[in-house]
């Protein structure tokens, strides 16, 4: 029961400005999957290689306009968390449009989004080019998840498998970085601020691994809902 009351107060802290951008960034995740439903039944439609671009410029924003406020830092304004990895990897589609890729942004991009939009580590009084770049991220994110199944993507257990090792190596790496520059990207050094569910948890580094346990739970109950579909089918 405690538990239970500890992730509302969690819900109720979360910033008014968080609430109205993340419906308006669902709202407009809908409307672009309805107009590249409607303009292309391809693959990868015209729409999806211009939102492919999106990331990219997203984050070539906020470096521009860090730099030249004198707010960057290397240990803090490089793109290295992991929904901005996930992010900008839609880049690919650009070049070559792979399974493997959908298998990534399925799962991941999926994950990424759920967590940024469900709870927050923003404050709620940033700064124009950071909103732009955390809702940014993780409503593109959204998009591609949900074009994967609108283009009857379902992922096999391999995909599965290999997506869960990708994130396992990424988190390896981020952390030798962390280590390295003395940074918190990914916060496998300590808690991220902002309203989220990490406050809730034991400190590092249980708080971590229960994120990281979270995530894969959510890759396996996405692989078994989408397998079940497919099986249906």
């Amino acid at each position: 029961m405690n538990l239970i009351f500890s992730i509302l107060d969690v819900i109720k802290d979360l910033p008014l400005n968080h609430i109205v951008y993340t419906l308006c960034s669902i709202s407009i995740v809908s409307l672009f999957l309805v107009y590249s439903d409607l303009k292309d039944k391809s693959e990868i439609n015209i729409v999806d290689k211009y939102c492919s671009i999106f990331p990219l410029i997203f984050e070539i924003i906020f470096q521009v306009v860090t730099a030249k406020n004198n707010q960057w830092h290397i240990s803090k304004s490089l793109p290295l968390e992991f929904s901005y990895i996930t992010s900008l990897s839609l880049c690919l589609y650009t070049i070559n449009h792979s399974v493997r890729l959908d298998a990534w942004i399925f799962f991941a991009g999926f994950w990424s989004s759920a967590a940024a939009f469900l709870n927050t580590i923003m404050i709620g009084n940033e700064a124009w080019y950071i909103n732009l770049r955390y809702y940014g991220h993780h409503s593109i994110l959204l998009y591609f998840g949900a074009r994967c199944i609108r283009r009857g993507y379902r992922p096999n257990y391999s995909d599965y498998l290999n997506v869960i090792r990708d994130t396992i190596l990424i988190i390896l790496i981020v952390g030798s970085i962390n280590y390295l520059i003395n940074s918190n990207y990914m916060f496998t050094k300590s808690r991220p601020p902002g309203a989220n569910f990490s406050r809730i948890m034991p400190d590092w580094p249980i708080y971590f691994l229960l994120i990281v346990f979270i995530g894969f739970l959510f890759y396996t109950v996405l692989f078994i809902i989408t397998k079940r579909e497919s099986s249906k089918k």
